[in-house]
């Protein structure tokens, strides 16, 4: 039975929300200082050793023994699913910590962390009823934590919390925010996900190559990304995941049963075709819902999924110009706007 929020929480967290008190009565810095702060990235950056590190068969051993200290709890997806834990805060959380991190231009392995964080407590905690707040603030925390792990320029807490927000926090309170989630997952934040293993799974795909083309890599996060999103992985270990997302953008690997063994060796092979049974199914209803005439294919999921992550444009006014992402929950529309900072 997962521990209640209330029970461990709530004096900590809280606050009056029918004033104003959880909002910070000072402005730190200037608006316009804020926009100068969005990091410059060139395109090449995101997609290097840093993010897709390059692995030996020790390593890649190492890292599927400890996958299960970085998961949810193995009953999570099932609770989601049938209303044990609300969807919808879950559904909140992503899509704010997706417009945050679209605005500031993060790498993909902070988005990534931050949903990790964010589905390993909510596993794990029962979030009180009715309070929105809250859902913000554990959003917040998450997205601070994964960007003080993998971003060399953290905003302040206070410019973090973009757009015309209902509720602004003050950085005491995120920071016992972040205590919690810290003490909960046991302060394991240095967690193992699918992209320690794609160098490794391309790689071993790849016959005859020596070097990993960097089309394959960029693909390869805009779906490991839009799968996070989702909940039709969640019961997916990582390694599993990267094999299958792997085997997507190298396509064709159906015809060579041994590559694909080979590159199975330290994954369940079973479990990985689940999972792309899995990817293939949601590409299927994602398309149908879309009217969208992209019949499957090994590849087949690319053509959709990279609309998530494609507006990723310092002069894209909106997240989601695509509109639906296939592997989004629920297949919602994200549209937040770029606003400036309204405290």
């Amino acid at each position: 039975m997962a521990t209640s929020f209330c029970d461990v929480a709530a004096s900590m967290l809280l606050c009056a929300e029918d004033n104003i008190d959880i909002m910070c009565s000072e402005e730190e810095e200037a608006e316009e200082a804020v926009a100068g702060r969005r990091r410059a990235r060139t395109p090449d950056a995101d997609f290097g050793a840093d993010l897709f590190p390059p692995q030996t068969e020790e390593c890649v051993a190492g890292l599927v023994e400890k996958e299960p200290e970085h998961m949810p709890r193995a009953d999570y997806g099932e609770r989601l699913r049938a209303g044990g834990v609300d969807p919808r805060v879950r559904r909140e959380a992503v899509d704010w910590i997706w417009k945050v991190y679209t605005y500031y231009n993060f790498v993909p392995l902070t988005a990534y962390l931050a949903l990790n964080y964010l589905d390993r407590f909510l596993s794990r905690y029962e979030l009180p009823e009715g309070k929105a707040w809250v859902t913000k603030l554990l959003s917040v925390a998450c997205l601070s934590l994964a960007a003080k792990m993998e971003e060399s320029y953290v905003p302040p807490s206070l410019d973090l919390q973009i757009g015309e927000e209902v509720y602004v926090f003050e950085p005491k309170r995120i920071r016992e925010m972040e205590l919690l989630v810290l003490s909960t997952l046991g302060w394991r934040m240095q967690a193992v996900t699918p992209f320690s293993y794609i160098d490794y799974f391309l790689g071993k795909l790849n016959s005859g190559g020596n070097t990993t083309p960097r089309s394959w890599l960029v693909q390869s996060a805009e779906i490991i990304l839009c799968v996070a999103r989702g909940t039709v992985c969640l019961g997916f270990r990582p390694s599993e995941i990267a094999a299958a997302v792997a085997a997507a953008v190298v396509g064709d690997v159906d015809d060579d049963a041994g590559r694909l063994a080979k590159a199975c060796t330290h994954v369940d092979k079973e479990r990985v075709l689940r999972c792309q049974e899995q990817l293939m199914l949601h590409h299927r209803q994602s398309a149908s819902a879309m009217a969208s005439p992209t019949p499957w294919s090994p590849v087949g999921v690319l053509e959709l999924d990279a609309s998530c992550l494609s507006c990723r444009s310092d002069d894209v006014t909106t997240i989601a110009a695509h509109g639906s992402c296939c592997c989004c929950h629920d297949g919602s529309q994200v549209t937040s706007k770029r606003r400036k900072i309204s405290r």
